[in-house]
């Protein structure tokens, strides 16, 4: 996405209430407490909404990971980039349904697997391990 289709601005910043060893390779074990910024992005390009959701889901997460795999074994980041497109209303229930302290672990949804900051994000829903700070 180029700036000029966009717009976006801040909503919170989530903080992660507990201290855990990272898992990124350039500083593998190291504690570390997580902030995410969230931000609320509304496309201006009128055409970019239908191009993201009839590709949105053309990668699954498997073929990402292999992609990014890829990238790194040919000298790059070990990076891969797609836009992945969830049904809202299926997505909430699943959460809705969960337990808080379920809400804290990762977990698969149609296939792809979504980071325990998922939960974090959605307004309704309670995660016992993320706080907003507005």
């Amino acid at each position: 996405m180029r700036p000029e289709q966009y717009v976006s601005q801040p909503v919170t910043t989530i903080v992660e209430n507990r201290v855990i060893s990272t898992e990124n390779i350039y500083s593998p074990g190291t504690p570390t407490v997580r902030l995410y910024r969230i931000y609320e992005a509304t496309i201006t390009d009128l055409f970019l909404p239908h191009a993201i959701l009839r590709h949105g889901n053309d990668l699954s997460h498997q073929r990402l990971c292999e992609l990014a795999i890829a990238d790194g074994q040919d000298g790059g980041k070990g990076k891969a980039n797609s836009v992945l497109t969830l049904p809202w209303e299926r997505l909430l229930s699943v959460y809705r349904a969960m337990v808080p302290a379920e809400r804290n672990i990762p977990m698969v949804f149609e296939g792809n697997r979504l980071d325990s900051a998922v939960a974090a994000i959605l307004e309704e829903i309670a995660v016992p391990r993320y706080q907003s700070v507005w």
